[in-house]
């Protein structure tokens, strides 16, 4: 059976020899060159190919020729990752749960369309190697969440109290929330199937995500239910074991971009729900 890892490898692998170089795969892409490598390695061994893919930052004459032999099987599989990508930006109403998302290319950060932690945030993940503890990375310890896949659910291994996810819950929740699966959580288990499946995406592509979302989700029990608009942007880390996490950062703003919410059914939340102010107290990256 084909696993996601390796449709994500010989994904790679194609839009590599599609852009003409690595470099251009980068931009297309946005995904950081260890990732590109990484996978690249990953797919030549899937396909027990004994001859280097990639010199001097392109595809070598041996690559070519893989590429041609398999781009028929791709187009299908292209086809395939359209109804992924269809998934990607769910869309829920339930009674008066509201889970509204749009995935946005990562690449928006870099031309500083989020706000200011979720662009420190990326910096720090693509100086980091990948590595949670790096240095670059602990200094947002305060403001991430950390997730561990278990055969059971997302367990959260790590919550910075002054998370989006803490200040939204409160601190005496968040404060016993180590160690419990994810759809434990007050916000409930509608909420939690809709963020985990974006957990999922990124524990399994191994590629950064971006989000701009609203929502309208219980606070403080069944019958508390409020409308919160964020941006969000998960990384797939590692602890210093080589295990894979992911790292998760939610900023509570007003500034969301989706396209297909009507004017009429955005909901902006008020000044004391918002995080942007307190999230700038992030160290400079």
């Amino acid at each position: 059976m084909v696993t996601l890892n390796e449709i994500a490898a010989l994904f790679v692998f194609t839009e590599v020899a599609e852009a003409g170089s690595v470099s251009r795969a980068i931009e297309r892409l946005g995904i950081e060159r260890p990732t590109i490598r990484a996978k690249l390695k990953k797919f030549s061994a899937s396909v027990n190919f004994g001859k280097p893919l990639v010199e001097s930052g392109k595809l070598t004459s041996d690559g070519v020729e893989l590429y041609k032999q398999i781009r028929p099987e791709m187009e299908t599989i292209k086809a395939s990752l359209l109804n992924i990508q269809a998934r990607s930006n769910p869309s829920v109403k339930t009674g008066q749960f509201v889970y509204i998302c749009q995935r946005h290319n990562v690449n928006v950060i870099e031309a500083g369309e989020g706000t200011p932690v979720i662009c420190r945030a990326w910096r720090a993940w693509r100086y980091s190697g990948n590595y949670l503890e790096n240095t670059a990375m602990t200094a947002l310890r305060p403001w991430r969440l950390v997730y561990r896949k278990t055969d059971d659910g997302w367990i959260l291994i790590e919550v910075g109290e002054k998370s989006s996810y803490a200040t939204w819950l409160g601190e005496k929740w968040s404060k016993s929330t180590i160690g419990r699966l994810s759809r434990e959580d007050p916000t409930g288990l509608l909420y939690d199937k809709a963020v985990t499946s974006a957990y999922e995406d990124v524990y399994q592509w191994g590629v950064p995500r971006f989000d701009h979302t609203q929502a309208c989700i219980p606070r403080h029990g069944d019958v508390d239910f409020q409308w919160v608009s964020y941006q969000r942007l998960i990384l797939p880390v590692k602890l210093a074991d080589g295990d894979d996490v992911i790292a998760v950062i939610v900023v509570r703003t007003n500034q969301i971009s989706i396209p297909t919410l009507p004017e009429y059914e955005r909901h902006l939340m008020s000044t004391e729900l918002l995080t942007e102010e307190n999230l700038l107290q992030v160290t400079e990256l």
